[in-house]
């Protein structure tokens, strides 16, 4: 007999006689089929008909606790990185107006550069002048340390959510990530007052500092990511 392996060698098992054939039927007909005996109970991870083992289901309880536990944690992080780095923000500008009361810094925005360095945008103001700002602003240890922290812990949490993103680095949304544009677009992931939630949550102030599940939840939807792929 010939048969094509799975490496699509061919293999070759010697015949056999008539003889052999007839003693292996009688054989068949007069022997006793055993009983395969199961496994100990405590061996078994997953049975179809009892579901899966003590052992397995602690197993998942303790790694849902300690994946939710984290992410509380993260997120705690993230929400008081943001807090801070808005402080810091409007603390900067009102020093900077108090200097200058004909400076009018209400759509002066933050971000940080390839290098991680704070950088300023504001469409009407001089190159010179957002370079001179630069200089001070890049003296607020507090502030570079809250708004880099906010761009790591929001790729733990993105992590955390999927494992999809185990590449992604928090450098990946440098440049990208504006202060004041990203807190507006958390803010309106908030229903509107027409709701209860919105009612209870009808400031900033309020939307800041909201339950940090909550926090996390909206502030992932602001970033439009598409956790299926």
């Amino acid at each position: 007999m010939v048969e094509i392996s799975r490496t699509n060698q061919i293999l070759t098992y010697p015949q056999s006689t008539r003889a052999e054939q007839q003693e292996l039927a009688k054989s068949l007909k007069t022997a006793t089929p055993e009983v395969a005996q199961p496994p100990s109970q405590e061996k078994i991870s997953l049975n179809i008909d009892k579901g899966i083992s003590a052992e397995l289901s602690r197993y998942i309880d303790k790694h849902a606790s300690e994946n939710m536990l984290n992410k509380v944690k993260v997120t705690a992080k993230l929400q008081s990185s943001l807090n801070t780095s808005l402080e810091e923000f409007t603390a900067f500008k009102e020093v900077q107006m108090a200097k200058n009361p004909e400076l009018d810094l209400s759509e002066l925005d933050l971000f940080l550069d390839k290098e991680g360095n704070l950088k300023l945008t504001d469409s009407s103001l001089p190159d010179s002048k957002l370079s001179e700002l630069e200089e001070e602003i890049a003296k607020n240890d507090k502030l570079v340390d809250a708004f880099s922290q906010l761009h790591t812990s929001t790729v733990e949490l993105i992590k955390l959510k999927s494992s999809s993103f185990e590449d992604l680095q928090p450098d990946h949304f440098n440049g990208s990530f504006m202060l004041n544009e990203l807190t507006e677009r958390y803010s309106n992931q908030f229903p509107p007052e027409t709701y209860a939630m919105g009612r209870d949550y009808n400031t900033m102030e309020k939307r800041l500092n909201v339950d940090p599940s909550f926090f996390g939840f909206f502030f992932l939807e602001s970033l439009s990511i598409d956790f299926r792929a």
